[in-house]
């Protein structure tokens, strides 16, 4: 079933479609028929992107399920989705590097990212066969994601489907604005990946509630994932500079390091500038503004004839 939810429809069937629906994908990308490297990488990227989608859903309709399911549901998901982190990380990271030898290419010499480029792949080569190989991940990891894609059939809501969401999307955009200022106010790399975190919870649910009016709610939907692409490409910068600055100090020469520290610096500041030109135009409205335009669209689809 798709990610997604409606008006029309009994919500209480669909949240338990869509979680069971998303955590077997995850469970499928957990079992890869390959097991190659590259094949394990897809595998681990795919399962978090899944992992993620339902832990929004889940705090979508926090209020509805009640803290106790919520809280066990989220923490049980989050744990099992943080051994896979430290994998895709070690690929994004060399996906980072690549995407700026790429944009200052002519400017810098090659070698200079050539040898950041295999001081990373051996770093990947590490963790992979640590937390892969010796760890087993990601058989641990679907077992537990197993046991909470069967507690999702029980899933239910105490109270009405538009309270629930009402509730949900006040606190995801409140949250989302909240870390936009104090990233803004102070662009340190604490505040930039809460701010990261938030919007993306808010793009998945937007995802959800897409059907209501697709050729309102998709712009608003891409507009939170090019933002999230563009905190996502920030946030993989700051940590490869403190790698630069911790762990691979020694293994770079110091002009390499000096060089590198200073494109990342120069990228990082254009893709925080551009995200935050796009974030106020993402929360130019009140938590209650935005949650009115919502029930505004919901109320609307209900309308509507099948």
């Amino acid at each position: 079933m798709p990610f997604k939810l409606d008006s029309q429809g009994d919500l209480r069937k669909q949240l338990r479609k869509a979680a069971s629906g998303q955590l077997d994908k995850a469970l499928k990308a957990l079992r890869p028929r390959s097991h190659t490297a590259r094949a394990k990488d897809a595998s681990v990227h795919t399962s978090r992107k899944r992992l993620k989608e339902v832990r929004a859903l889940l705090r979508l309709v926090r209020d509805g399920i009640g803290e106790k399911q919520f809280n066990r549901e989220n923490k049980t998901l989050r744990d099992a989705a943080r051994p896979l982190s430290e994998v895709r990380d070690a690929t994004a990271l060399i996906e980072a590097l690549q995407s700026l030898q790429k944009r200052y290419a002519g400017t810098v010499n090659t070698s200079t990212f050539k040898s950041a480029r295999k001081a990373l792949g051996q770093r990947r080569t590490r963790i992979r066969r640590h937390i892969l190989l010796t760890g087993k991940v990601l058989t641990k990891t679907a077992f537990v994601v197993e046991k909470a894609r069967n507690r999702a059939e029980q899933w239910n809501l105490k109270v009405g489907p538009w309270k629930v969401l009402q509730s949900g999307l006040h606190r995801s955009y409140k949250q989302g604005y909240k870390a936009m200022t104090d990233a803004s106010k102070e662009a340190s790399d604490e505040h930039l990946h809460e701010w990261r975190k938030r919007v993306k919870d808010l793009r998945y649910q937007l995802e959800l509630l897409e059907p209501l009016w697709p050729e309102v709610m998709g712009v608003t939907a891409k507009q939170a994932k090019t933002l999230t692409e563009l905190l996502g490409d920030d946030h993989d910068l700051a940590v490869l500079r403190g790698l630069l600055e911790n762990e691979l100090k020694e293994t770079l020469k110091d002009e390499a390091v000096k060089i590198l520290q200073g494109l990342i610096d120069s990228r990082r500041a254009d893709l925080q500038h551009s995200a935050l030109s796009l974030s106020e135009k993402l929360f130019a409205e009140s938590p209650e503004q935005f949650v009115e335009r919502i029930k505004t669209y919901w109320k609307a689809a209900a309308e509507r004839q099948p």
